[in-house]
């Protein structure tokens, strides 16, 4: 398979994908079967979620922090306080992962499929699809002073780089006897997302899945789809992907939140088990604070003409 995303990424171009292709999946909490298709976007667009629920006028939402109306157990997109397209962290995450900086996502149902709970559903799709270079450059937002958020158990804080790179730090731990304290390091530019985090899936617990289905989630969950920890063991027949698969879960949890500023962001972040409510918090506050940051043109030591013709889409 053609990999698109460290070419892509140390670009300093804006990427789109070269030709349209779709997909199905269930959604993790609505267990709605929804149909995705994914559309090159000009220049300067963002991602863009199109949804088109049958016999109703298609409602557009931009994919930004700004249109997070919901937090509890995802990241879910809306208008007007009410949410409309839900899940929407590991697709992001897999944009954020493989350089795409433009897309039309359109969506049949009010959640994005959870495919296998990770994100390399998604990167696959993106490399069949293929990558294309674009004329406009990509504007990176460079922290210049730190900003923290928190809570009373949780903290996330960005802090300035010397580089333009992210550089994610991410620390969970739980009482369970299986996870305890896992930590992560996740440098964008110079490690590998497809090697390393977009196959890392969510998890639960099995002592919470019956309280979840009562409270109207995880109707679509499965150990198809989640890792579900019971005490010292995990119930998937085949295990784990890699032995701190939780954490670096998180981290592809983190990539896809961030996402939703609408450009790459260059700073270190530091998170202490902090979850989506704290993410979308933080993007809020970086924007907040006009003199904490500014915009700079991405820049290469390689200037090239560089362009992935992927391989035959899908549909």
């Amino acid at each position: 398979m053609f990999d698109i995303s460290n070419n892509v990424l140390m670009s300093p171009n804006q990427h789109t994908i070269m030709r349209s292709i779709s997909c199905r999946g269930i959604g993790l909490h609505s267990g709605v079967v929804v149909n995705l298709n994914f559309s090159p976007a000009k220049p300067n667009s963002g991602i863009v979620f199109v949804y088109n629920r049958p016999g109703y006028k298609s409602e557009i939402i931009e994919g930004s922090y700004k249109n997070v109306v919901n937090t509890q157990l995802s990241t879910n997109l809306g208008k007007n306080n009410k949410v409309l397209i839900s899940t929407v962290e590991h697709l992001m995450s897999a944009l954020h992962g493989c350089g795409i900086d433009n897309l039309i996502v359109e969506v049949d149902g009010p959640e994005i499929p959870i495919m296998d709970g990770s994100a390399n559903a998604f990167v696959s799709l993106l490399e069949y699809a293929g990558a294309v270079k674009q004329s406009s450059k990509r504007k990176i937002i460079k922290v210049n002073k730190t900003i923290e958020v928190s809570d009373s158990n949780s903290s996330i804080r960005v802090e300035p780089s010397n580089s333009d790179d992210l550089v994610l730090n991410f620390l969970i731990e739980y009482e369970d006897s299986l996870i305890k304290k896992q930590t992560y390091s996740y440098s964008l530019k110079n490690d590998d997302f497809q090697d390393q985090i977009c196959n890392a899936r969510t998890y639960g617990f099995e002592a919470d899945v019956n309280k979840l289905r009562e409270a109207g989630f995880a109707k679509g969950g499965s150990l198809e789809n989640a890792i579900v920890v019971s005490g010292d063991k995990v119930l998937n027949k085949d295990g784990l992907r890699y032995e701190d698969e939780f954490v670096r879960h998180k981290i592809l949890d983190l990539l896809g939140d961030l996402y939703l500023s609408g450009h790459r962001i260059s700073a270190n972040i530091y998170a202490d088990k902090s979850g989506h409510t704290l993410n979308n918090q933080l993007i809020h506050k970086i924007f907040n604070q006009r003199d904490c940051w500014n915009f700079q043109e991405e820049t290469s030591k390689n200037q090239d003409n560089w362009e992935s013709t992927g391989l035959a889409a899908l549909a």
